[in-house]
C-alpha cells in the first residue's frame, strides 16, 4: 500500500504544475455473487459459493498540445483474501496492486499518434482484441500502437513479449502469447453503416526452440448497419498458420445478428458459429489440421452466455466447436433503468466422438449441449454510481455433461446471481 499511496502523493502534487488538461479519477466496483454453476457446472455433491470481488482503480491522465500521458493503477481482490492474519485479526496482505496502464502518446500530426506503453486494446466488438471488462482485472497489452484518424480510421499495433530481462533468447510461457500485432481499418458511412477490417498476427512459443515463434494470421471484418427501426450485423474471421504445437490451421467464426426496434424495446435475434475439429473424420489430410478457432485475448463474457461456460471454448466444447443461437430482448424503461432477457441455444458445431464409441465405425454424441436464460437490470443512480443485477440458469445435455466431465444422472441445473454495484469518481480535473 505504500506504493499506492506514493504514487497518489505525487499525482495531486503534479497537478499544480501542469499546463493543460489533467485529471485524476477512480473506480471502486464490488460484486457479490452466489455461485452455483458459473464457469463450471454442478453436481450432486457441489454446495453453492457466496463470495464477494473487488475491483480498486486510480487512473491519471495528463493531456498537452502534442503529447499526454496515462497511468492506471488497480488492486483486485476477494474480500477475506488476506494472506496476513493471526488469531486475533487480519493484519495485512500480500502485495496485490498492479499496474494496469502506464503509456505515452505523441500527435505527430493532426490525424496521426503514436501510443506506446501498457495500454487498452478495444476494436469492433472487441471479440478478438479487448479490455474484458467483466474480469476485476481486465486486460492491457504492452504494446506500440500507430493511429490514424480522418478520412478513416487505421490503428496498426506491435508488440514482442518476454517474462524477464534476457541476454540470449530464452523460452516464453507456451501458454501466453509471445507476439501479437494488428492493422485495423474502420469506416462510417453517414453515421448509418459502419464496415471495419482486421488482421491479426499472433505467435506462440515453440517449446522446443527458443528461437522459434509459431506464427498463425487471423484475417476478418464487420458491417453493421442501423436506423431508427432495424440493426443488422455480419462478421466472419478465417484463421490459418500454426497453433502452439506446430499444427497447420485451418479455421473460422461467423457470426451475426438482426435487431428491430420497437418502442422502448428492442429485438435482437443472431447467431454465433465457431468452428471446431470432426472427431469422426478419418481423413489423414483433414486430421493434420486444426479446425478449432481461437479467439485469442478477445472478450469473454459479451457472448456466448453470462454464466461463462464457454470461455475457454477448447475444453467447453471437447474440441468440437459451438454454434449459439439466442434471442435478446433489451428494454430502455428510462434514462436510469435498462432490462435485459435473452435465450441462448447451444449446440456443437462439429462431432465429438461419443465415449461409448469404442469400434469403428465410430459415432458421435448428441450435438445439443443446453440451453441458457439471462436476466440483468442496470440501474444509474448519477453519473459516478451505478447498480448491475443479473440472474442466470443453464440445464445442460447429457452431451454437454459428458463433455465437461459431470455424471448425467447429476445434470441439474446451473444457476448464478450476481450484484454488481460500480462508483467511478472524477477527483480532479481542470483544463488551463
Amino acid at each position: 500500500m505504500r506504493v499506492t499511496f506514493i504514487t497518489i502523493v505525487v499525482c495531486f502534487i503534479a497537478l499544480s504544475y501542469i499546463e493543460g488538461q489533467t485529471q485524476l479519477s477512480g473506480e471502486l466496483r464490488a460484486r457479490p455473487e452466489l455461485r452455483y454453476g458459473y464457469k463450471e457446472l454442478p453436481d450432486s455433491a457441489s454446495k453453492p459459493a457466496l463470495l464477494v470481488s473487488q475491483r480498486s482503480r486510480l487512473n491519471f491522465i495528463i493531456k498537452k498540445e502534442k503529447y499526454s500521458v496515462g497511468f492506471s493503477i488497480q488492486d483486485v481482490r476477494v474480500w477475506g483474501d488476506e494472506q496476513m492474519y493471526t488469531s486475533t485479526g487480519v493484519s495485512g496482505d500480500m502485495a496485490s496492486i498492479d499496474l494496469k496502464e502506464a503509456w505515452f502518446a505523441y500527435q505527430v500530426k493532426k490525424d496521426f499518434n503514436i501510443k506506446a506503453g501498457r495500454q487498452e486494446w478495444k476494436y469492433g466488438d472487441q471479440r478478438l482484441l479487448g479490455a474484458r471488462n467483466w474480469n476485476q482485472n481486465g486486460l492491457s497489452y504492452d504494446a506500440l500502437l500507430l493511429s490514424y484518424k480522418g478520412l478513416f480510421r487505421f490503428d496498426a499495433g506491435f508488440s514482442y513479449n518476454n517474462e524477464k530481462e534476457i541476454t540470449f533468447q530464452d523460452f516464453y510461457a507456451t501458454g501466453k502469447i509471445r507476439t501479437l500485432n494488428f492493422l485495423y481499418l474502420q469506416k462510417e458511412f453517414k453515421e448509418k453503416l459502419n464496415i471495419y477490417g482486421l488482421y491479426i498476427l499472433s505467435g506462440m512459443q515453440n517449446p522446443r526452440r527458443a528461437e522459434t515463434v509459431f506464427l498463425k494470421n487471423t484475417l476478418g471484418g464487420s458491417a453493421t448497419f442501423k436506423n431508427d427501426l432495424v440493426e443488422l450485423n455480419g462478421n466472419g474471421y478465417f484463421q490459418t498458420g500454426l497453433n502452439k504445437d506446430s499444427t497447420k490451421v485451418s479455421a473460422f467464426l461467423l457470426s451475426g445478428y438482426a435487431s428491430l426496434f420497437i418502442g422502448p424495446l428492442k429485438l435482437t435475434l443472431g447467431t454465433d458459429i465457431i468452428s471446431g475439429q470432426n472427431a469422426i473424420c478419418t481423413d489423414s489430410t483433414y486430421l493434420k489440421t486444426d479446425h478449432r478457432f481461437d479467439n485469442l485475448y478477445g472478450a469473454r463474457h459479451s457472448f456466448n452466455g453470462d454464466m461463462d461456460l464457454f470461455s475457454n471454448l477448447g475444453s467447453a466444447t471437447g474440441g468440437g466447436g459451438l454454434n449459439d443461437i439466442y434471442l435478446n430482448v433489451d428494454s430502455k424503461v428510462n434514462e436510469k433503468l435498462a432490462v435485459r432477457v435473452a435465450y441462448h441455444y447451444f449446440s456443437l458445431q462439429n462431432n465429438v466422438l461419443d465415449p461409448e464409441s469404442l469400434t469403428s465405425p465410430y459415432y458421435a454424441m448428441d450435438p445439443y449441449l443446453g440451453s441458457e436464460v439471462d436476466l440483468k437490470l442496470n440501474y444509474k443512480i448519477g453519473e459516478d454510481i451505478s447498480f448491475e443485477i443479473g440472474y442466470s440458469i443453464l440445464k445442460g445435455s447429457e452431451s454437454f455433461y459428458t463433455i465437461r466431465g459431470n455424471k448425467a444422472e447429476n445434470a441439474i441445473p446451473a444457476q448464478w446471481v450476481y450484484l454488481m454495484i460500480t462508483f467511478k469518481p472524477v477527483f480532479f480535473s481542470t483544463e488551463k
